[in-house]
């Protein structure tokens, strides 16, 4: 891989590493803003509907009713917090990867070791929100009456992480710009 030049600003390399940041972003911030981490579907849907389990609110897909008007606040335990706080840690820290990032544009000469230390605290945070939610959930099963299953929030949860660790690896281990 060429060094980057004392002076560039906007390189093809730079330009993996916002993509890559921003996927990572997006997916992050979409798990924490969706109500599909866990999904039970109950097989008869004439009487119950299905059921989708958020960090933040639970819906309920009734027969003949929106699925807006069926979303109540989540009121969670104590493990449910810990997810809470360890996502909200994951997405806020990528202000400062934000910030430094713009901050990149102005000065050519700084280093990518503080974005791939934040992007990699990031992840780790995930990570434990990630595993601390299978730990204390019910475990995906088919009952006679219902199935429960993971939904696309969760894995858009596990996709960012994993991006965010790859991303912020990559980035400590780039060469120092002289």
């Amino acid at each position: 891989m060429p060094k980057i030049k004392y002076g560039a600003r906007f390189t093809k390399e730079r330009l993996i590493l916002y993509v890559a940041v921003a996927v990572s972003f997006f997916c992050i911030a979409l798990c924490n803003a969706t109500s599909s981490w866990l999904l039970k579907d109950w097989l008869k849907d004439d009487v119950f509907g299905d059921e989708y389990h958020g960090l933040w609110k639970v819906c309920y897909d009734r027969p003949n009713r929106g699925l807006t008007s069926s979303c109540f606040e989540r009121v969670g335990d104590i493990y449910l917090n810990n997810v809470r706080s360890g996502m909200c840690l994951s997405f806020l820290l990528y202000a400062v990867v934000l910030g430094y990032l713009i901050a990149m544009q102005f000065r050519s000469d700084l280093q990518l070791t503080p974005i791939g230390l934040c992007l990699i605290i990031s992840s780790l945070s995930a990570l434990f929100s990630l595993t601390l939610f299978i730990a204390t959930q019910d475990i995906p099963r088919v009952h006679w009456l219902f199935t429960i299953k993971y939904g696309y929030s969760f894995g858009f949860g596990w996709f960012g992480m994993l991006l965010s660790i790859i991303t912020g690896v990559v980035c400590i281990s780039l060469p120092k710009i002289d």
